[in-house]
């Protein structure tokens, strides 16, 4: 590549023609009018302004399109909990702005540019359309989610990848006034369509800080709407309008290359207004994510606050029973024999689903062996139940049957809502006979696993809380004691789902929860669910089931001897209750103070432009006047040096009409030196006042209006003699056509 270098006859000439072509452009600079310059310098950073404007709106649509293919949620909406920018608006946002930069191309007249925009205004326009359609007739045409899925939106309930109403009908709208604005008759029409556009812009920005108007954002058309949308449709009508202006000042290809010129010139200072543009907004970015980021944490440390109030209330709710049943245990301990009237007296006693919520009676169950079966019945019919019956859970000749002993519920009450339930084996069934032995075996508080009440016909979740009841007077300290020294045990048949009712309004609805059997959340341990949403589920269940709640936690807590999992969620009431105004503020306040901060340097170095063009014009008259000055003192050197050489009398007054140089040919006629005359008036020299009249006024005339006039007149020399002359008088003006001097020519006749 040795022939490309500088010294080469071909970068020789390459430089000669870049030289050329800025020469010829700086003459079209010069020789244009101020008002045209002047006119020029507008368009040029009208364009300047656009495309800053377009480019941003391309660079952040980019952004959101490589953020929806990377799966980045964090930049599809630059504020947490806030609706996101779709693909597709995106996309329509993005060929706006190119459809916008390619009528801002100058570099020929050709229509190029302009199909470019059109076709790009209408791919945007055809997006907007289709949005629009699905909407109005609920149909879905593929289009949102043509290259990427949207599952967020699926689950917070929206359709996935749809745009919002007002932005399909923006987009719609600034397409179409992009393409009629190139028509000279539709061009009012196209711009009006384009503020329009941006006015919806401009109210989705409002919505969002403006309290009279919030609810905009529950409307239907402006739900989705992103706080960035809004922002870009602004910057998009801002950057068409400035283009639109910048065209119109620009109607030959000589305009063209003197805007062209202006924007080369101007390159520095555009770039240090895109510069500053580009590090307020990234600023704005960084505080925007640290205040968003604050506002998490502490809607955060609120939701944990509240989660554990919730937790806490559920554990003390099922385990409120507990308090009641030891009670029962004391009616025991402090008599020799619990009669059924008195069991009853006591659980009529109490108001059971006030004071234990979910438990629906309370009852005795007895350690019965086989063998001793029938005696038991007998005792307990001559003590006022001659209806009792014995039964197990499972069918005659089950495992049940063929076990030693039994655990009969010899007691229930109240007997109404439990009748069922009176005289069951509850040792019949594995999940109660299990916690029965546990509690037995421990001499603690013991609930079942989860099991269905034969008295509860909705299988709602229902399980037995257990307390065991020793003789009096022993004190067993081993598992084995404790089965030797059992009385009975006392129990309450409890339903969780009535447990639960009115929970919520502790954290007045902020929160969901489900309850789980252990440690690990399974659909088939699950216990309790709120608001039903893991209906349906199967298998286990983790944090994909919670991806529309903002927050989820887990948390372990101790019933009746089994660990139960409290799975608490934020629900449309806690995150409708966050205040995004301080990051909103933040966004939209540095956002607006950047473009401001822009303006103000771009209109400095728009002033800027102009006193340099000023400067520019003033130093090219400033030369001009000097160039005629200085002909004009050529031209009057080479007049002097005629008159010297003349044989004629030359005499050259000032505006007072005295002699301000006289040549030689004066000297030798009238025979004054040079010296003698300067400062005279030359018709007392010439011996006006003893001349002849008519003609002396004339010439005084001529001198005082200035103009041409030739006279013959009689004179004297210094010496007296008489002279006949002929005198023509012609007036010397100055740049701006005031006389200035007078030269006086006389021809002795």
């Amino acid at each position: 590549m040795r022939w490309m270098r500088t010294g080469s006859p071909i970068a020789q000439e390459g430089q000669k023609t870049r030289r050329g072509k800025r020469d010829n452009a700086l003459k079209l600079i010069d020789v244009l009018a101020p008002s045209d310059r002047s006119r020029h310098i507008d368009a040029a950073w009208h364009l300047i302004g656009s495309r800053i404007a377009l480019f941003l709106v391309l660079a952040v649509t980019g952004l959101v399109m490589t953020a929806w293919f990377a799966g980045w949620e964090s930049l599809q909406s630059f504020i947490h909990g806030l609706p996101t920018m779709k693909f597709n608006t995106a996309l329509g946002l993005s060929l706006l702005a190119m459809a916008g930069l390619s009528r801002t191309c100058l570099r020929s007249r050709s229509r190029v540019g302009v199909v470019a925009a059109q076709t790009l205004a209408c791919l945007a326009a055809a997006i907007g359309a289709v949005t629009l359609v699905e909407v109005s007739f609920g149909i879905d045409l593929g289009i949102d989610t043509l290259l990427v899925s949207d599952p967020q939106s699926v689950l917070q309930g929206h359709p996935p990848g749809q745009m919002s109403l007002a932005t399909s009908f923006a987009l719609l709208l600034m397409a179409l006034g992009q393409v009629l604005v190139i028509q000279v008759r539709y061009e009012r029409v196209g711009r009006g369509l384009v503020l329009v556009a941006g006015g919806i812009g401009a109210v989705g920005m409002a919505m969002y800080v403006i309290e009279d108007i919030a609810e905009l954002k529950h409307n239907g058309v402006f739900s989705t709407l992103a706080i960035h949308t809004a922002v870009l449709l602004v910057l998009l009508a801002i950057g068409f309008s400035l283009a639109w202006r910048a065209r119109r000042c620009m109607a030959d290809d000589d305009s063209c290359r003197s805007v062209r010129q202006h924007i080369r010139h101007s390159m520095p200072m555009a770039l240090t207004i895109a510069g500053v543009l580009v590090l307020g907004l990234a600023a704005t970015a960084i505080v925007t994510v640290h205040a968003n980021r604050a506002l998490v944490e502490s809607a955060e440390a609120n939701f944990r606050n509240i989660s554990g109030r919730l937790t806490r209330e559920v554990q003390r709710r099922t385990n409120l029973i507990v308090y009641g049943l030891k009670g029962a245990r004391g009616l025991y301990e402090a008599s020799k024999a619990v009669e059924r009237a008195e069991f009853m007296a006591y659980v009529h006693s109490r108001d059971l689903h006030v004071d234990f919520p979910g438990a629906i009676g309370m009852g005795v169950i007895e350690h019965v062996q086989r063998s001793e079966l029938d005696a038991f019945l007998a005792d307990e019919r001559a003590d006022g139940a001659p209806d009792l019956r014995v039964y197990g859970i499972q069918p005659p000749g089950g495992t049940g049957d063929r076990l030693p002993d039994l655990y009969v519920i010899k007691h229930v009450y109240p007997i109404k809502d439990n009748h069922q339930a009176w005289g069951l084996d509850i040792g019949s069934q594995s999940v109660r006979r299990s916690a029965v032995e546990r509690a037995v075996a421990t001499g603690e508080p013991t609930i079942t696993g989860r099991i269905q009440l034969v008295q509860d016909h909705k299988s709602h979740a229902g399980f037995l809380y257990l307390v065991p009841v020793y003789k009096n007077g022993t004190n067993p300290q081993t598992p084995q004691e404790r089965i030797e020294a059992l009385e009975c045990l006392v129990y309450s048949p409890i339903v969780l789902e009535f447990g639960m009712t009115d929970i919520l309004d502790i954290v007045d609805g902020g929160l969901d929860f489900e309850i789980f059997d252990g440690q690990d959340p399974r659909a088939d341990n699950q216990l309790y669910d709120c608001d039903k949403h893991l209906a349906g589920q199967t298998g286990r269940i983790d944090a994909s089931h919670y991806r529309r709640r903002m927050f989820m936690m887990k948390t372990p807590i101790q019933v009746g001897g089994r660990t139960w999992t409290v799975t608490t969620s934020t629900s449309p009431v806690f995150e409708a209750a966050i205040n995004y105004a301080t990051p909103i503020m933040i966004a939209l306040s540095g956002t607006i103070l950047s473009i401001l901060l822009s303006v103000i340097v771009w209109a400095l170095a728009v002033s800027r432009s102009r006193a340099l063009a000023l400067a520019h014009d003033m130093t090219f008259e400033l030369k001009a006047s000097e160039q005629a000055t200085r002909d004009a003192a050529r031209k009057a050197e080479r007049l002097a040096e005629i008159a010297r050489r003349t044989s004629n009398a030359v005499i050259i007054t000032n505006k007072d009409v005295r002699i301000e140089w006289v040549n030689e040919g004066f000297t030798r006629l009238f025979g004054y030196g040079f010296d003698e005359v300067i400062g005279q008036q030359p018709m007392a020299l010439m011996g006006c006042p003893t001349g002849d009249p008519d003609a002396c006024g004339r010439i005084e005339d001529a001198l005082t209006r200035g103009e041409d006039v030739t006279v013959e007149l009689s004179g004297s020399t210094k010496d007296g003699d008489e002279l006949k002359l002929l005198n023509e008088l012609v007036p010397l003006r100055d740049d701006v056509g005031a006389q200035a001097r007078c030269m006086l020519i006389q021809n002795d006749i």
